[in-house]
């Protein structure tokens, strides 16, 4: 263990941390993943492949607001204070989407659309 934590270059204090770090990186690469799909496929189902391109434009519209918006923040905010922010935002609003898909309007699935994509953008 201890030559691992030598050729990254790590010091013993800093490898829980970077522990820590890489397990958090893979669990939300691993919801990711999981995401997506279930995203896509509820999208498919419920509103077929013909309103895959709204979707698609609603995405790309929220997707540069939100960077636009991500990126005036992180300039005001210290970067742990804006990890941990965005960390509780989507965890939140994925909880908000779970209680959702219960109901079955149909704007429910283009903002789940959007929803998983900024979850993917920002996580």
């Amino acid at each position: 263990m201890n030559s691992l934590i030598k050729r990254l270059g790590l010091t013993p204090e800093d490898a829980p941390r970077a522990g820590a770090l890489a397990l958090a990186y893979g669990l939300v690469l691993a919801s990711i993943y999981l995401l997506k799909p279930v995203r896509n496929a509820l999208f498919l189902d419920v509103l077929g492949v013909e309103k895959l391109p709204y979707g698609l434009l609603l995405l790309a519209v929220a997707g540069g607001i939100t960077a636009s918006l991500y990126a005036k923040a992180s300039a005001r905010i210290s970067t742990k204070r804006m990890v941990v922010y965005t960390y509780l935002a989507l965890i939140a609003v994925q909880l908000i989407f779970r209680l959702l898909l219960s109901r079955s309007d149909t704007w429910i699935y283009y903002a789940l659309f959007v929803g998983v994509g900024m979850y993917s953008l920002l996580a």
